[in-house]
């Protein structure tokens, strides 16, 4: 069976194409944007739709496509540090993205006070850490 077909689409979090949010079996919410220049209105939909799957599944993790994601807007920026201080999973695992984005979201989640987050280069290493309990 692939990945895909292991896949539990969570409804549909939003209208916007962009914004991908799925819930996997084993609890964890991979959550993707799909835009060069995340803006406020897309960062809105994005970590609203990650908190509503997070929430109603009691998921345990999130993965996070930082390759998709386009430079951030200080208000998209900024909204999205609030949003992750409520985030109610024990573990965040970042898949790709350049130095700057990992420096930016190391420092991001360290200030947060969020102490459980990693990096990878494989989607699939990501999905695996962050579903572990």
């Amino acid at each position: 069976m692939s990945s895909e077909e292991n896949r539990v689409q969570l409804g549909v979090m939003s209208a916007d194409k962009r914004i991908e949010v799925v819930v996997l079996p084993n609890r964890v919410v991979r959550a993707a944007a799909h835009v060069k220049n995340l803006h406020i209105q897309v960062a809105r939909l994005f970590c609203n739709g990650i908190q509503d799957a997070a929430h109603s599944t009691n998921a345990q993790g999130l993965v996070m496509d930082l390759n998709t994601l386009g430079q951030a807007t200080l208000p998209a920026g900024m909204y999205a540090i609030r949003q992750l201080k409520g985030l109610a999973v024990e573990r965040i695992a970042l898949v790709g993205g350049n130095s700057f984005m990992r420096l930016f979201a190391r420092i991001v989640l360290t200030l947060g006070r969020f102490g459980r987050f990693a990096f990878f280069e494989s989607e699939h290493d990501a999905i695996a850490w962050a579903g572990e309990g």
